[in-house]
């Protein structure tokens, strides 16, 4: 079974502001950001510049700043697991630079941050241990149990989205927003977390089959979308059904392929492709393979049709 470790830093907090901020997402009202919005902005500019990939560089740098305090030496972890120490060092002191003038900000912003998240880990965990260990365990029944890491870590940060998080595979590593209380009550935060759990271990290769490593997680993490809720259902969590996998879809912002508006048909596919899962039980290369060959055209069909219109409420239960 998977234990989580549960914590709490300035320096995931501080770059999982600066990747929302940059990345322009929806973020609920939160005065302070205004703080971090150029130290923000200067760090975007510099990995932009630069002749890194820029979004390994910031999956990077969330999942190692997880687990270390801002330094020159986080960043160089970071871009060690990217590229070439030779390629790397030019780039050091100016993102370590750009990096410490970040964590100043949000320090000088919201110096109680660390013992506001510590407070929000408490009931999330009791949460978390009275249905997450069943829900997996019903993952791991349905799936591959090897699918589940035994370990993982997670990482507290601020509630920017009103609810979100995003698996980093590499280090075992979930970066969580510590939300007080369930944005949407058809749809805890404790399914979300297993969701998560069930990504960590997709890129390993026996499950990748002849897809390459991003196309394989990102295929996984959509399939493990309808596995998720069939599992949370077994707990008692939530409902797999159409309406609450479209819109797991949304509130988990899984990047579904087409046009947000193609929802509803996404959803219709998975929830097929998990059903003749359940009924057959392939490999998960196989599954992954039959997976893509059912999305692919996704763009295609989402120009003929023109799909029901769908509301951001949850559904109702």
């Amino acid at each position: 079974m998977t234990h989580l470790h549960w914590l709490a830093n300035w320096a995931a907090s501080a770059i999982y502001a600066a990747d929302c901020l940059r990345r322009q997402l929806p973020v609920v009202d939160a005065p302070w950001l205004e703080i971090l919005r150029e130290p923000a902005n200067r760090l975007a500019r510099a990995i932009a510049s630069s002749d890194l990939p820029a979004e390994r560089v910031w999956s990077q740098l969330l999942a190692v700043g997880a687990h270390a305090e801002v330094s020159r030496h986080l960043v160089e972890v970071a871009l060690l697991k990217i590229v070439g120490k030779h390629h790397a060092a030019p780039h050091l002191d100016r993102l370590a630079d750009r990096l410490h003038a970040l964590d100043r900000a949000l320090k000088a912003a919201q110096p109680q941050l660390l013992d506001e998240l510590r407070l929000r880990t408490q009931p999330l965990q009791e949460q978390w241990e009275a249905r997450g260990p069943g829900m997996l365990k019903a993952l791991g029944r349905f799936t591959d149990p090897d699918l589940l890491p035994p370990a993982a870590d997670v990482v507290l940060v601020p509630p920017l989205l009103g609810g979100g998080g995003r698996a980093f595979a590499g280090g075992n590593v979930i970066v969580f927003e510590a939300v007080l209380a369930y944005p949407f009550p058809n749809l805890p935060e404790v399914v979300r977390l297993g969701w998560l759990v069930s990504q960590l271990n997709l890129e390993l290769p026996r499950y990748q089959g002849d897809l390459n490593r991003e196309r394989a997680a990102e295929l996984g993490a959509w399939g493990m979308s309808a596995a998720s809720l069939d599992a949370a259902q077994e707990v008692e969590l939530t409902s797999c059904d159409l309406p609450t996998l479209q819109f797991a879809l949304q509130a988990w912002r899984t990047g579904a392929p087409g046009d947000p508006s193609s929802a509803p048909i996404v959803a219709d596919k998975l929830l097929r492709w998990w059903q003749t899962y359940r009924e057959d039980h392939p490999s998960w290369p196989i599954a992954l393979r039959a997976l893509d060959m059912l999305l692919e055209t996704e763009e295609t069909e989402t120009e003929e049709e023109t799909p029901e219109e769908t509301t951001d409420e949850p559904p109702k239960g």
